[in-house]
């Protein structure tokens, strides 16, 4: 935030108060303390207005790098992040209720990883350490799709999660959650 801005909106705000002190003892009946107090709350919103967009990273304008005229005044998506969804191969099926024996669908775009792994975890609510029901490893050959048959071995009905994580061969025991979803077993 610009300096001057900054003295110029606490001047212009010290000057509304006034204003609105003089309406307040007249009675509101003054038209000229009416009409400026009026005026400066029109400037005290510009002047808002003003200093929000030049506390914004303009590049090129206001200290901004590269000139390329973005205007950044929140944090960018990141960028190369996955982007992960999971669906029922049938069209029909709910992907919340699962039931042994149906296939999900898993694609993955914008991918920097070939290894992934796909976890079913027992459990309510966003907790990762939950019983685990399933797991299958995805590697990626052309696409980052895959078809997984979701089936388990152990009598489980109720909540559970679906993760998929990306496999980080350097860092083993950092393995990220890429996608969370929260689906029933029927």
């Amino acid at each position: 935030m610009k300096t001057k801005f900054f003295f110029i909106y606490v001047f212009v705000g010290i000057a509304f108060l006034g204003a609105c002190l003089w309406v307040f003892l007249t009675g509101g009946k003054n038209a000229k303390a009416v009409n400026a107090k009026y005026r400066l709350g029109g400037i005290v919103l510009t002047a808002w207005a003003i200093l929000s967009v030049v506390s914004c990273d303009v590049p090129g304008i206001f200290g901004g790098e590269d000139g390329d005229g973005m205007v950044m005044c929140y944090d960018p998506a990141p960028m190369n992040y996955p982007i992960i969804s999971i669906k029922t191969v049938d069209s029909q099926q709910k992907i919340d209720e699962l039931k042994p024996g149906d296939t999900i669908h898993v694609k993955i775009e914008d991918s920097t990883m070939d290894k992934y792994l796909l976890e079913v975890r027992a459990g309510d609510g966003y907790d990762t350490t939950g019983e685990l029901l399933q797991s299958a490893d995805l590697i990626k050959e052309d696409k980052a799709e895959f078809d997984v048959v979701f089936s388990t071995d152990k009598e489980y009905k109720g909540p559970a999660l679906i993760l998929v994580r990306e496999i980080n061969e350097e860092d083993p025991e950092n393995n990220n959650v890429l996608g969370l979803y929260c689906v029933t077993i029927i």
